[in-house]
């Protein structure tokens, strides 16, 4: 094989050649290879290597660092056969200690890849490069002892060392030894980097960890848990930080990311390492904020141990989405947010009263989001039932403009104050109908609230609301309120207001619960009722409504008109049939112009005709009116 490479010489092998003196055989290699010096070392003869040396150095010195087919060097055959005198031989006579292979590789690279500890002792004791860079990846030959998973080429690293290794070099992408070391959990390279009283256990890699993160990746109660632990703790020791923070990750200390990762454990021991729990990152955030908005229970109350402030506020937005991001938050609001009930029980240490941006404290965000438990909680912790918002708005209020029935009735359940009035003037009993809650309604009914003021029947009747106005009837809401009239100096009935309005249901409803049908507004000089209002409008329903409830069918108002008169004005007929059919009207009343509700001559060609045939069928003796021009 050494001298022919075809198979009928496949079983040749060193030994084949023992015998066959040193000239003889270089002859033969010479004249049947292209490589004849490295097929000399390959036979493991000195005598060979020697004489080929001997006859070439002077003529050509670059045979002894040529490259074979296969991008052998010399050198490094002699090192793989272990052949040291034959190694020691080609050195005398020029050999690169740093030659390269066509991939770029050189011989210590790829001693230390074969995990070779001949070859790269050789390697190293002879002077070799030892911080030559791999190509693409730029790593040395330490970075490759340390990233070895055994302790396998740990003299090597050592001799590295001593000869001079850079024990902080960065390869590509800025990975160090060190890095690779605790990535491996290769505690023998670890151990001798951190005895290096030049190492930089803070440098990090083009991703911004350093050695301390990748070491508290392995914090996780597993196997190698309490390797790694001791690694941190040595670490440390060494000079690392414990609250290093890097621009690639938002300012981010190793709390901040180890919480990001849920990495509870790890952040857990890394605040033992006394890491500071107050860190904050470019947007405010501590780590306790971290831990709140996911949940981490365990890592909130060692945080805390360890001197968390809980009433922080982050100065920008966790989540960042839009114009209506919130900032300001403390961890608790970030709890309650996640719906982290547990942790909300941690944090109930924190200042309650606390506001983000949009003004909720904590109690207000529990109860926004319906954690009507974690409410109660927070009561009992010392939060405000009766705090306001920058609006002047109750929590009340602002839990009834939500249309959140189910937080009014526990905050009303739990002693708010039902009476406060806000600055624009409007009980909670008012909002409440106007946002139709009935059930906040009633329980405020029931508890006291005041009836009158801002007349809540007149809102729940004028947005046809009956369920509410019987309700707030039935806690003794008068039917008869009076209101601010059209003009300045008027009052009028919530009745007048309503049939003045149109509304003829709802004035139906209060007619049938008892309002006041006789009464005219004040200060005005028309004098009307509602009936002569029902009858100009043609009201049927509240005209029906206003007999049944005896309302006086002759009043007469300012000009002496009864409704039958208005009635016939309008040619309103229903309204006129109902009023004809009350036992008690009186046809014989007249107008200040002294008519009657009647004139005859005309018969049927009148356009009240059909009115006035009905009055002659009821009273044949009603005098005429005169005729209308």
């Amino acid at each position: 094989q050494l001298i022919n490479p075809s198979p009928s010489q496949s079983d040749f092998a060193p030994e084949d050649f023992s015998a066959m003196p040193a000239p003889l055989l270089l002859d033969m290699l010479e004249s049947k290879l292209d490589f004849p010096l490295h097929a000399a070392v390959k036979s493991k003869r000195d005598d060979v290597v020697f004489l080929y040396l001997s006859r070439h150095f002077n003529q050509d010195r670059s045979s002894v660092n040529q490259l074979d087919s296969k991008g052998e060097h010399p050198l490094g055959l002699a090192l793989n056969l272990k052949l040291e005198g034959i190694a020691e031989n080609l050195l005398a006579h020029n050999a690169n200690l740093n030659s390269r292979d066509p991939d770029g590789f050189s011989l210590l690279h790829r001693a230390i890849r074969d995990e070779d500890e001949f070859a790269a002792a050789f390697l190293i004791t002879r002077g070799c490069d030892v911080n030559c860079e791999a190509p693409a990846n730029r790593r040395s030959p330490l970075h490759q002892c340390a990233a070895a998973v055994s302790d396998c080429l740990f003299s090597i690293a050592e001799q590295l060392v001593i000869k001079g290794a850079r024990v902080n070099a960065q390869d590509a992408d800025g990975v160090s030894p060190l890095h690779l070391a605790v990535s491996a959990g290769n505690s023998s390279v670890f151990g001798l980097l951190l005895s290096h009283p030049d190492l930089d256990a803070n440098l990090a890699d083009a991703a911004g960890s350093v050695p301390l993160w990748l070491t508290l990746r392995r914090v996780d109660g597993g196997p190698g848990d309490a390797e790694a632990r001791r690694m941190c703790a040595e670490l440390v020791r060494k000079g690392a930080s414990p609250d290093a923070t890097g621009t690639r990750f938002h300012g981010d200390s190793l709390l901040h990311r180890c919480a990001r990762d849920r990495m509870e454990q790890a952040a857990i021991y890394l605040c033992q390492l006394g890491a500071k729990p107050n860190t904050r990152n470019e947007r405010g955030e501590t780590p306790l904020h971290t831990a709140a908005h996911l949940g981490l229970a365990g890592l909130a109350k060692a945080l805390l141990a360890a001197g968390a402030d809980p009433n922080t506020q982050m100065t920008g937005c966790l989540q960042p989405s839009g114009e209506s991001d919130v900032t300001m938050q403390t961890a608790i609001h970030l709890a309650i947010c996640g719906g982290h009930r547990q942790l909300v029980q941690t944090l109930l240490v924190s200042d309650l009263s606390v506001r983000d941006s949009q003004g909720n404290s904590a109690f207000s965000l529990a109860l926004w989001n319906g954690m009507v438990d974690v409410a109660d909680q927070l009561l009992r912790a010392g939060a405000c039932i009766n705090e306001a918002n920058a609006e002047g708005l109750s929590l009340l209020q602002q839990a009834v403009l939500l249309h959140s029935a189910r937080a009014a009735l526990f905050l009303i359940e739990h002693g708010a104050d039902i009476h406060y009035v806000n600055p624009s003037g409007e009980s909670s009993l008012q909002l409440a109908i106007k946002a139709q809650l009935p059930a906040v309604v009633k329980v405020l009914c029931q508890r006291g609230a005041n009836l009158e003021t801002g007349c809540p029947l007149s809102l729940a009747l004028e947005a046809g609301q009956e369920e509410m106005a019987a309700i707030l009837i039935e806690h003794g809401a008068s039917v008869t309120p009076w209101l601010p009239g059209p003009e300045a100096g008027q009052e009028r009935t919530l009745l007048q207001q309503l049939l003045d309005g149109g509304q003829e249901r709802s004035a139906v409803f209060l007619i049938r619960r008892g309002a006041e049908v006789n009464v005219i507004t004040r200060g005005c000089e028309d004098k009307q009722t509602p009936l002569h209002v029902c009858a100009q409008w043609g009201l049927e329903g509240a005209t029906h409504a206003l007999i049944e409830r005896n309302a006086d069918v002759n009043a007469q108002d300012a000009d002496g008109n009864t409704p039958l008169h208005l009635a016939i004005q309008g040619g309103h007929m229903t309204v006129v049939s109902l009023l004809l059919s009350h036992p008690g009207l009186d046809l014989r009343l007249r107008k200040r112009a002294r008519r009657h509700a009647v004139r005859l001559r005309d018969g049927v060609a009148h356009p009240a005709s059909r009115s006035a045939i009905a009055i002659v069928d009821r009273e044949p003796t009603a005098p005429e009116l005169p005729r209308q021009p």
